[in-house]
Protein backbone atom coordinates (compact mmCIF):
# COMPACT_ATOMS: atom_id res chain seq x y z
CA UNK A 1 0.00 0.00 0.00
CA UNK A 2 2.96 2.17 0.93
CA UNK A 3 4.14 1.95 -2.25
CA UNK A 4 1.07 2.60 -4.62
CA UNK A 5 0.79 5.76 -2.64
CA UNK A 6 3.87 6.90 -3.23
CA UNK A 7 3.82 5.34 -6.91
CA UNK A 8 0.92 7.85 -7.33
CA UNK A 9 3.32 11.22 -7.28
CA UNK A 10 5.40 10.40 -10.00
CA UNK A 11 2.10 8.89 -11.71
CA UNK A 12 0.35 12.40 -11.15
CA UNK A 13 3.31 14.17 -12.40
CA UNK A 14 3.61 12.14 -15.55
CA UNK A 15 0.04 12.98 -16.36
CA UNK A 16 0.50 16.80 -15.79
CA UNK A 17 3.55 16.46 -17.98
CA UNK A 18 1.53 14.98 -20.83
CA UNK A 19 -1.88 16.68 -20.41
CA UNK A 20 1.36 20.16 -21.05
CA UNK A 21 2.29 18.53 -23.80
CA UNK A 22 -1.18 17.49 -25.29
CA UNK A 23 -2.98 20.50 -24.76
CA UNK A 24 -2.24 24.27 -26.18
CA UNK A 25 -3.48 25.95 -23.17
CA UNK A 26 -2.49 26.08 -19.39
CA UNK A 27 -3.85 23.90 -16.28
CA UNK A 28 -4.53 26.80 -14.74
CA UNK A 29 -7.82 27.91 -15.10
CA UNK A 30 -8.80 24.87 -17.28
CA UNK A 31 -11.85 23.13 -15.84
CA UNK A 32 -10.58 19.48 -14.91
CA UNK A 33 -12.39 16.06 -14.44
CA UNK A 34 -10.54 13.56 -12.66
CA UNK A 35 -12.90 10.20 -12.38
CA UNK A 36 -11.46 7.95 -9.14
CA UNK A 37 -10.73 9.24 -5.87
CA UNK A 38 -8.06 6.60 -5.13
CA UNK A 39 -4.60 6.96 -4.57
CA UNK A 40 -3.68 8.28 -8.28
CA UNK A 41 -6.82 10.22 -8.04
CA UNK A 42 -6.25 11.81 -5.06
CA UNK A 43 -2.48 13.02 -5.76
CA UNK A 44 -3.19 14.26 -9.17
CA UNK A 45 -7.00 16.51 -7.83
CA UNK A 46 -4.29 18.10 -5.50
CA UNK A 47 -1.44 18.39 -7.79
CA UNK A 48 -4.13 20.03 -10.06
CA UNK A 49 -5.65 22.09 -7.95
CA UNK A 50 -2.08 23.48 -6.70
CA UNK A 51 -1.78 24.53 -10.32
CA UNK A 52 -4.84 26.68 -10.32
CA UNK A 53 -7.23 24.23 -12.21
CA UNK A 54 -10.76 24.22 -11.50
CA UNK A 55 -10.65 20.70 -10.78
CA UNK A 56 -14.03 18.17 -10.25
CA UNK A 57 -13.72 14.82 -8.89
CA UNK A 58 -15.85 11.49 -9.36
CA UNK A 59 -15.94 9.57 -6.85
CA UNK A 60 -18.46 6.58 -4.63
CA UNK A 61 -17.97 6.73 -1.30
CA UNK A 62 -19.56 8.85 1.15
CA UNK A 63 -16.16 9.35 3.11
CA UNK A 64 -14.68 10.84 -0.34
CA UNK A 65 -17.57 12.90 -0.53
CA UNK A 66 -16.57 14.31 2.75
CA UNK A 67 -13.37 14.76 1.83
CA UNK A 68 -13.62 16.72 -1.60
CA UNK A 69 -15.89 18.87 0.00
CA UNK A 70 -13.55 19.97 3.14
CA UNK A 71 -10.80 20.12 0.83
CA UNK A 72 -12.29 22.56 -1.34
CA UNK A 73 -13.00 20.14 -4.84
CA UNK A 74 -16.04 19.61 -6.32
CA UNK A 75 -17.20 16.17 -6.42
CA UNK A 76 -20.08 14.28 -8.56
CA UNK A 77 -20.60 10.68 -8.33
CA UNK A 78 -18.89 8.25 -10.75
CA UNK A 79 -21.96 6.14 -11.55
CA UNK A 80 -23.95 9.13 -12.65
CA UNK A 81 -20.89 10.07 -15.30
CA UNK A 82 -23.19 8.26 -18.25
CA UNK A 83 -26.18 10.67 -17.32
CA UNK A 84 -24.22 14.03 -17.14
CA UNK A 85 -23.02 16.14 -19.75
CA UNK A 86 -19.13 16.67 -19.19
CA UNK A 87 -18.25 19.98 -20.34
CA UNK A 88 -14.48 19.52 -19.22
CA UNK A 89 -11.45 20.81 -20.93
CA UNK A 90 -9.08 17.36 -19.88
CA UNK A 91 -10.71 14.43 -17.99
CA UNK A 92 -8.46 11.83 -16.41
CA UNK A 93 -9.42 8.54 -15.84
CA UNK A 94 -8.32 6.63 -12.86
CA UNK A 95 -10.61 3.89 -12.61
CA UNK A 96 -9.86 0.28 -13.51
CA UNK A 97 -13.70 0.15 -15.27
CA UNK A 98 -15.59 1.26 -17.74
CA UNK A 99 -16.52 4.38 -16.38
CA UNK A 100 -17.40 6.13 -20.03
CA UNK A 101 -19.49 4.54 -22.17
CA UNK A 102 -19.26 4.94 -25.56
CA UNK A 103 -22.54 6.91 -25.62
CA UNK A 104 -21.05 9.14 -23.43
CA UNK A 105 -18.00 9.75 -24.93
CA UNK A 106 -19.70 10.87 -28.50
CA UNK A 107 -20.65 13.82 -26.29
CA UNK A 108 -17.65 14.97 -24.83
CA UNK A 109 -16.31 18.30 -25.89
CA UNK A 110 -12.74 18.16 -24.07
CA UNK A 111 -9.27 18.77 -25.58
CA UNK A 112 -7.53 16.16 -23.98
CA UNK A 113 -9.17 12.72 -22.65
CA UNK A 114 -6.34 11.08 -20.36
CA UNK A 115 -6.75 7.08 -18.96
CA UNK A 116 -4.14 6.42 -16.56
CA UNK A 117 -5.84 2.87 -15.30
CA UNK A 118 -4.54 -0.15 -16.15
CA UNK A 119 -7.52 -2.27 -17.76
CA UNK A 120 -9.26 0.79 -19.43
CA UNK A 121 -11.72 2.94 -18.00
CA UNK A 122 -12.99 4.13 -21.63
CA UNK A 123 -12.87 2.71 -25.51
CA UNK A 124 -9.83 4.11 -26.40
CA UNK A 125 -10.15 3.18 -30.55
CA UNK A 126 -13.73 4.83 -30.52
CA UNK A 127 -12.85 7.98 -29.10
CA UNK A 128 -10.11 8.33 -31.24
CA UNK A 129 -12.03 7.31 -34.81
CA UNK A 130 -14.38 10.63 -32.90
CA UNK A 131 -11.30 12.23 -33.07
CA UNK A 132 -11.02 12.99 -29.78
CA UNK A 133 -7.45 13.36 -28.19
CA UNK A 134 -7.47 10.46 -26.78
CA UNK A 135 -4.53 8.70 -25.01
CA UNK A 136 -3.81 5.57 -22.67
CA UNK A 137 -0.82 6.25 -20.14
CA UNK A 138 -0.56 3.31 -17.95
CA UNK A 139 2.71 2.84 -16.13
CA UNK A 140 4.06 6.02 -15.98
CA UNK A 141 6.62 6.59 -13.00
CA UNK A 142 8.86 3.98 -15.06
CA UNK A 143 8.23 6.01 -17.86
CA UNK A 144 8.43 9.84 -16.53
CA UNK A 145 10.48 9.29 -13.87
CA UNK A 146 12.57 5.64 -13.74
CA UNK A 147 15.07 7.40 -11.34
CA UNK A 148 12.17 8.11 -8.51
CA UNK A 149 10.23 5.13 -9.20
CA UNK A 150 13.85 3.08 -8.61
CA UNK A 151 14.00 4.61 -5.17
CA UNK A 152 9.96 4.23 -4.52
CA UNK A 153 10.28 0.36 -5.41
CA UNK A 154 14.03 0.24 -3.17
CA UNK A 155 12.71 1.94 -0.44
CA UNK A 156 9.60 -0.22 -0.37
CA UNK A 157 11.60 -3.73 -0.64
CA UNK A 158 14.11 -2.57 1.97
CA UNK A 159 11.14 -1.91 4.33
CA UNK A 160 9.34 -4.90 3.57
CA UNK A 161 12.52 -7.21 4.40
CA UNK A 162 12.87 -5.57 7.84
CA UNK A 163 9.40 -6.03 8.33
CA UNK A 164 9.83 -9.76 7.77
CA UNK A 165 13.06 -10.20 9.39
Amino acid sequence: DSYALLNAVPTAEGAIKIAIENTDFTIWQSNILVIGYGRVGKILADRLKSLGANVTVSARKPKDFAALEALGFSSINTEKLPELYLGYDIIFNTVDALVLPDNTIKNLPCSLLMDLSSRGGFNLEYAKSLGLNALNAPALPGKVAPKTAGRILAKTVSELIRFYN
